[in-house]
């Protein structure tokens, strides 16, 4: 593939349908935290992705952001703010009826994948983890395709489900979520 080629497609892949962190910024925008001059300054610097690069969560695992979309969405977006600090401090200001999305389960569901990593990356099926003081569900799909996107996150008292019904997230569980998936980003170096 040529440069413009490549371009094109990894523009077709990563840049299309629902993104968390171009609805951000227009919270962001929105509410103040970044006016058009600043966001205009901002985006005419650079930001380049070396398609070869992979960020190192833990001993064992390791992401590659090109097939990780979210990754790259969220370091444009602090490159725009100029940190991370800013961008987690500022999207805390923000009132719940601002985080309004129609995808709020589906973004929850990403950022819970991402920050549990460590302990699905290795695993198939369900596994258990703990999140806000409770015992919680995902059960990771069979295919490797796009698996962030596609797992089920459920609480159930009982055990492992035949049947789980997806858990709907409270705006305050987004908002812990979103904070925590900062963390993880500042501490795999991203």
């Amino acid at each position: 593939l040529v440069d413009r080629d490549l371009a094109n497609y990894f523009l077709s892949i990563h840049f299309t349908g629902n993104i968390l962190a171009t609805e951000l910024l227009q919270i962001l925008i929105h509410y103040g935290f970044i006016n058009l001059r600043v966001l205009l300054k901002r985006l005419q610097n650079k930001i380049e992705f070396d398609p070869r690069n992979y960020l190192t969560v833990d001993d064992l695992s390791i992401i590659t952001p090109i097939k990780h979309p979210i990754f790259i969405h969220f370091k444009i977006l602090k490159e725009i703010l100029g940190s991370y600090d800013f961008l987690k401090d500022s999207l805390s200001k923000i009132p719940a009826k601002g985080y309004n999305f129609k995808s709020l389960v589906s973004y929850s569901n990403e950022l819970f994948y991402y920050i549990y990593f460590d302990e699905i990356s290795r695993n198939t099926g369900t596994v258990n983890v703990h999140f806000n003081s409770r015992s919680f569900f995902i059960q990771l799909p069979t295919s490797d395709e796009d698996r962030a996107k596609n797992i089920v996150v459920y609480e159930d008292k009982i055990g492992v489900s035949q049947n789980p019904v997806q858990y709907k997230y409270s705006i305050e569980e987004f908002k812990l979520l979103l904070s925590n998936f900062i963390d993880f980003l500042v501490r795999i170096g991203n």
